[in-house]
């Protein structure tokens, strides 16, 4: 795994570090909780099977990654499809 130290900000895209390097599992950051975790929703909720677009998965930072370090290109706080 290739780990992360980044500090995300909510609004920032990211891409988890155990799905696949595709546009359309990108992830916005939504919100800081308490206990260090980040949650985060699927960028592109039209592209994916309904269940997994209405997903609001908690996640610790460390396991986000910057979608530009796998070549996928993003417009920064582009708004969820």
């Amino acid at each position: 795994m290739i780990a992360n130290r980044r500090q995300w900000q909510v609004g920032d895209l990211v891409i988890h570090a155990g799905e696949a390097k595709e546009r359309r599992l990108l992830r916005v950051v939504v919100a800081r909780l308490p206990d260090g975790r980040l949650r985060t929703v699927y960028q592109f909720k039209k592209e994916l099977p309904e269940a997994w677009a209405k997903r609001v998965m908690p996640e610790w930072p460390q396991r986000l990654l910057d979608p530009k370090r796998f070549g996928i290109s993003i417009a920064k706080n582009r708004r969820a499809a």
